[in-house]
Parts: C-alpha cells; sequence; structure tokens
C-alpha cells in the first residue's frame, strides 16, 4: 500500500503501512486510503487515515447501485509530535445508466507545532463496468486552502477482474494532508500504481502493490510492497495470519513536513480476526514490525507495535454506522516514545 500514509494510520487494516505523511513522522498522507472508505469493517484492509485521501474517486472499491447512497464520516488523528488532523467528509452517489457517479466534499483542519492549517475539497467522479470483467473510472476536482491557493486534484483508475485474480492500475493526484506543515508548504503529489491480488485456493492470497509517487518539492519514491495472507473460518468468523514486506526508497530527504526514509525495508507479522453475524460486523488486527535500512545494512534497534479495530451495525436495510480506531507505538524506525492514534466515525445511508 506504499509508504505515504502510516502504518498506524489506516483505520481498517494496517497494510498500507507508509512514510510519507509526516511531520517527520509516519502521519497518514493523501494516497489511496480514502478511495477505500465505501467498504466496511468486515470486508476491508485498507483505511481511511487522516490526510489520507487524494481525492481519488474509490471506483475500484464501490459495487453498482440503483439507487443513491450517502455517507458521512468524521476522522481524527493526533500524535506525540502534537500534530492533530480533524476531517469531515461527505459522499453522495448516484447511479444514472451504467455508470455511478459520485459526489465528495471534504474539509480538513490541522494543528501543529508550526500552526494552524485548513483546506476543503470538492470532487466529482464516476465509474462504469463496460463488461463483467472490467470497472473504469476517474474524477477531477479542486482542493483548496484557507490562504486562498488552489489546486487540481483527481484520478484515474481500471480493474480487471480474472477468475481469483484482480488487477489495477491507477493514477492519482492530490494535496498531502499530513499535518499542517505539508498544507502550508502546499506539497501535491501523483502517485502511479499498480497492484494485483492473486486468489491461490479457498485460504490463502497474495496482495502486490507498487507506486511511483513524485512530489511536488522535486522529490520522489518507489514503493514495493507483498503481503501473503492465510485465512481459516472460525465459528462463523474470519482469523487471518500474514505478512507484509515492504521496501520505500525517496529519491532524497526533506524537511517539509513529511516522512522521506531513504532504503527503508520492513517485514510486519499480523493477525487479523473478522466477524459479521447478527447485523454486527467487525474487525481486530494486531501487528509487529521490525524495519532494517538497507544503504546502511543496519536493523532498527527496536520493533514497531500497532493495533487496528473497528466496529458496525446495521441500523437498518437502509443505514449502517461504523466507529474505528488504530494505535500504535514506534512505527517505521522512528524514535520508541513516538506515537500516533486515528480514530473515527462513518454513517452510510441507501436512499
Amino acid at each position: 500500500m506504499g509508504f505515504a500514509g502510516a502504518a498506524l494510520c489506516q483505520v481498517i487494516g494496517i497494510q498500507q503501512s507508509s512514510v510519507t505523511g509526516c511531520a517527520q513522522n509516519p502521519a497518514a498522507s493523501s494516497d489511496t486510503a480514502a478511495a477505500q472508505s465505501n467498504q466496511s469493517a468486515s470486508d476491508v484492509d485498507g483505511g481511511t487515515g487522516p490526510g489520507a485521501r487524494d481525492y481519488k474517486d474509490g471506483a475500484a472499491n464501490l459495487n453498482p447501485v440503483s439507487h443513491p447512497t450517502s455517507q458521512y464520516q468524521y476522522d481524527y488523528y493526533r500524535d506525540s509530535s502534537d500534530n492533530q488532523v480533524s476531517t469531515v467528509t461527505s459522499l453522495s452517489n448516484v447511479t444514472v445508466g451504467k455508470t455511478t457517479f459520485t459526489l465528495r466534499r471534504e474539509s480538513v483542519t490541522a494543528h501543529g507545532p508550526q500552526g494552524d492549517e485548513a483546506s476543503e475539497a470538492t470532487v466529482v467522479s464516476g465509474y462504469e463496468k463496460p463488461w463483467k470483467w472490467l470497472l473504469v473510472g476517474g474524477g477531477i476536482g479542486v482542493i483548496r486552502t484557507e490562504d486562498g491557493s488552489s489546486s487540481l486534484a483527481g484520478s484515474l483508475t481500471s480493474t480487471l477482474d480474472l477468475r481469483n485474480m484482480s488487477i489495477t492500475i491507477g493514477a492519482a493526484r492530490g494535496l498531502l494532508e499530513a499535518n499542517a506543515q505539508t498544507i502550508s508548504n502546499h506539497i501535491m503529489q501523483t502517485d502511479l500504481s499498480f497492484s494485483m491480488w492473486d486468489g491461490l485456493g479457498d485460504h490463502l492470497g497474495t496482495d502486490v502493490e507498487f507506486h511511483h509517487r513524485m512530489f511536488s518539492d522535486g522529490n520522489s519514491e518507489n514503493d514495493l510492497s507483498i503481503a501473503p495472507e492465510y485465512s481459516i473460518k472460525v465459528l462463523k468468523t474470519k482469523l487471518a495470519v500474514g505478512w507484509t514486506l515492504e521496501y520505500a526508497d525517496f529519491a532524497q530527504p526533506t524537511k517539509l513536513g513529511y516522512y522521506a526514509p531513504q532504503g527503508l525495508l520492513s517485514n510486519q507479522p499480523a493477525v487479523t480476526w473478522k466477524f459479521d453475524r447478527g447485523g454486527f460486523y467487525g474487525m481486530v488486527k494486531v501487528g509487529l514490525m521490525r524495519t532494517f535500512w538497507l544503504y546502511q545494512s543496519q536493523w532498527m534497534p527496536s520493533f514497531s507495535g500497532s493495533a487496528a479495530a473497528a466496529f458496525g451495525r446495521r441500523l437498518s436495510e437502509r443505514t449502517a454506522a461504523e466507529w474505528y480506531l488504530t494505535a500504535g507505538r514506534d512505527s517505521l524506525g522512528m524514535p520508541a516514545a513516538w506515537s500516533s492514534m486515528n480514530t473515527g466515525l462513518k454513517l452510510n445511508y441507501n436512499f
């Protein structure tokens, strides 16, 4: 999932371990997590951490609907470096013919040692499945910051489903909203991505992702992750054991508000438990990570611990509500004293 939002800042899973979204700390960034905000905790290992928004339309994560739907979400993030990010998001979906259109509005308020900053975004997107095995979509919008500046944001994505294999190729551009410093510096990023999920059987599957990110300050990053997972059913619930190996390499370090390691290799075993019964659904995930600096041929002296939990309730045939929390310490090679927390609420309504 890339090193552009932190391993501790995904909401419903710990796979999106990233590092660009930090004030020299691995907080979340404008990456792909927001595109997953249309999924529930019962069936997703991605997240919507603060700043984790490049205003991608989320086409690869939506199912066609014949009626309008709305989603409202509030996220709150903070870390031990005194960075705080609050995000309010609304999504409205409507289907016309074979095309589903989405209007996304988002308001971000960030507080940190560098001061206070805020941004707002409005994005219109659409997606369509011309065939059962192909989904294509894209979106375009505007991001405005409180100093009066504005920038274009958008994405293009296509997903190919072949039996037990799914391949997604995408391109997205958005503001890096990790904290007040990245917003004030107007750091934009363009993310060229490739991901593949291969279901190797009833219990075993592997997720492979590659990202090439380009930043408006002239920096760039290559990120590769491989995450096999083995799952079994236990008393009508799902228990999964996985291992994520991820490599991130930035062209150069930076002091503009995001963490940009060079030659960082991380490996993280994790255990996930999911349930969905009686109108309730949720998950709990716990991971332990160790990082290695390839250029220095040196292991970090301490481990990183992280955990995530989500709980949802289908209030009616049309309404569902979710709560989620992620927390951890010493993520991605930062000092052992560093920690972060992300929590939020989400309400879905089908008209």
